[in-house]
């Protein structure tokens, strides 16, 4: 497991910050693993715990950082509040970089907590040991729009229309890098009839994930998950 620090080189963990390691009962002299989840890894060793002014010290014995991963961007319509904060959760597993949330014509109207979303993501990345926190953005849907003219989309959901239709098995054995492709994925009650003409007339491809109907929240999880 990972520690998340925001500047490895301080030697110092302030109150702020220390609240995790306290929570995790860390000793003196332990040495654990840490990141600014930026690609830094690091190991360090505590010299002192303060628990009156909640401060740690600390000794780097060693440090590296890791080459970026390759894009994998998650355009996700937004969903009802215990599935968005399940999708975060499990976005660091499959290497998710950029998970960008919209509202679509069915989406279910709330307020966001961005600050809360973050949290889990970084809790995910520590437990999960990802060095590199995904991006995470709301955008507006003219937004969206734009960057369908723009950039290569897959759209997740099964489509009729054989000529919009795009096979998994033959994307993952015959495209060199499918994740070239960023993937929209829908709310739980699915895409309206005015936004699918949009797609079609953008002419985006569907593509379907096998024989299994995922939810929402797990669908982009799965595309990214798999190996290539």
């Amino acid at each position: 497991m990972l520690f998340y620090l925001i500047n490895i080189d301080s030697g110092v963990i302030n109150s702020k910050e220390s609240a995790h390691f306290f929570s995790m009962r860390v000793k003196q002299n332990q040495i654990l693993k840490v990141s600014n989840l930026k690609g830094f890894l690091a190991e360090i060793k505590i010299s002192e715990i303060n628990k009156k002014e909640r401060l740690i010290k600390y000794q780097i014995l060693n440090q590296k950082k890791t080459q970026k991963p390759g894009e994998k961007i998650l355009y996700q319509a937004i969903l009802e509040k215990n599935y968005l904060e399940k999708l975060v959760e499990v976005c660091p597993l499959a290497n998710i970089t950029e998970i960008n949330l919209f509202h679509s014509e069915f989406s279910v109207k709330q307020k966001i907590n961005l600050e809360r979303l973050q949290k889990i993501l970084i809790r995910s990345c520590e437990q999960s040991e990802n060095l590199f926190l995904p991006k995470l953005n709301i955008l507006e849907k003219a937004e969206i729009l734009e960057k369908l003219e723009k950039e290569q989309f897959l759209i997740l959901q099964k489509n009729s229309k054989e000529n919009f239709k795009l096979n998994f098995s033959t994307l993952f054995l015959n495209t060199k890098n499918p994740f070239k492709y960023k993937v929209l994925v829908g709310p739980e009650g699915g895409w309206s009839n005015n936004e699918l003409t949009i797609f079609e007339n953008k002419k985006l491809l569907f593509l379907e994930l096998k024989d299994v109907v995922y939810p929402g929240w797990l669908a982009g999880f799965v595309f990214f998950s798999q190996q290539i």
